[in-house]
């Protein structure tokens, strides 16, 4: 099944929120957020931030993303 962009919108906003201010692992954070797999998951947090959750959560860490600029 297919998610929409806008549809999928909230969920990866949830992640978000869960990828800054927890340690949880990211597949356990995509079943939170509502996906069944973590490769759904990822696949529509690629597509809505341009980087994997991954990736995010290390920039987030290094600094190199502001966690209170983040759309």
């Amino acid at each position: 099944m297919a998610i929409s962009s806008g549809i999928a919108r909230l969920p990866v906003n949830q992640a978000i929120e869960l990828l800054r201010n927890t340690t949880d692992a990211i597949g356990d954070i995509a079943i939170k957020v509502v996906f069944s797999s973590y490769v759904q998951f990822a696949k529509a947090f690629q597509k809505a931030r341009q980087m994997s959750p991954s990736a995010f959560r290390k920039a987030i860490s290094n600094g190199e993303l502001s966690p209170r600029k983040i759309d």
